[in-house]
């Protein structure tokens, strides 16, 4: 009995499904470790570097105990350079993990990727020169990021003690509240901590960049590749994401509909891409 064209199309339908889900799972379970071991060493991080820096924002203790007495509330912008010094002596403590974790996820992504595409003499490795030049920007640059954001944090704790007159003890216990909070808090739903947060998103898109180098390096070799955002199918799906999978198989160079050339869209994104040769 002759299949349909319709038949056909719904049997591809299910098997690009059973790919995605295939991709979904097989990322999920290789990188579990490797986010753990990174959730657990940014975690260690945040705490040390809470610890120095209320080492030395105590010294501004009889200063902001004045205030306490006065009309006028403030803490001194002095502890805007006692930060900057806590950043610097703890700056490698977050770029270590970063980096060795950073370059676990992309060698991971690679070597899936390849398994994933069906060409057995195909080689991902760290000295892909893309591979190379991501590695070199990756970890500093969000190092960078990641302690602008909890400057940010202490300026908005800060700002309310000055605005509400909070006392020096008030402060210094939210304070250390919050640098444990990087560790143990709760972000998003599927979010244990900041730390946690960090570890999904860093490790996540190091493991997206390494398929995206890998089909490039592909297309450079006269293959023509296409691409597809795959989500997780639940109700927690951003419409920007579920947007982005609903456009199907589209040239590799092309962004998708959020502007994205590949997940992750944001912070602790679920989503992966998904690689093959464009049929002819």
């Amino acid at each position: 009995m002759p299949v349909t064209e319709a038949a056909h199309l719904a049997l591809i339908a299910s098997l690009d499904a059973l790919i995605e889900a295939d991709r979904l799972t097989k990322k999920e379970r290789a990188l579990r470790p490797v986010v753990a071991r990174l959730e657990k060493e940014l975690g260690t991080a945040f705490r040390i570097q809470g610890r120095e820096f209320m080492k030395e924002f105590v010294k501004l203790r009889p200063r902001i105990q004045e205030a306490d007495d006065t009309a006028v509330r403030f803490v001194p912008r002095d502890w805007l350079i006692v930060f900057a010094a806590i950043v610097e002596a703890t700056f490698e403590n977050i770029l270590r993990p970063l980096e060795l974790r950073g370059r676990q996820a992309l060698l991971i992504g690679g070597q899936q990727f390849i398994a994933s595409i069906g060409i057995s003499n195909l080689v991902f490795g760290l000295d892909n020169p893309r591979a190379i030049a991501y590695l070199e920007q990756f970890a500093a640059s969000k190092v960078t990021r990641i302690n602008e954001t909890t400057r940010s944090q202490l300026q908005t704790l800060i700002t309310a003690s000055a605005e509400d007159g909070w006392s020096y003890d008030r402060l210094a216990r939210k304070i250390r509240d919050r640098f444990e909070g990087f560790a143990i808090g709760k972000p998003q739903q599927h979010i244990q901590s900041r730390s946690h947060l960090v570890a999904v998103t860093e490790v996540g898109n190091a493991y997206e960049e390494a398929a995206h180098i890998a089909a490039h390096d592909l297309q450079e070799g006269k293959l023509q590749m296409e691409k597809s955002w795959s989500t997780t199918g639940d109700n927690r799906v951003s419409d920007g994401c579920r947007a982005n999978e609903a456009e199907g198989w589209i040239p590799l160079g092309r962004p998708h509909a959020s502007g994205h050339q590949k997940p992750l869209r944001f912070p602790g994104c679920r989503c992966a891409e998904l690689y093959r040769r464009k049929a002819v």
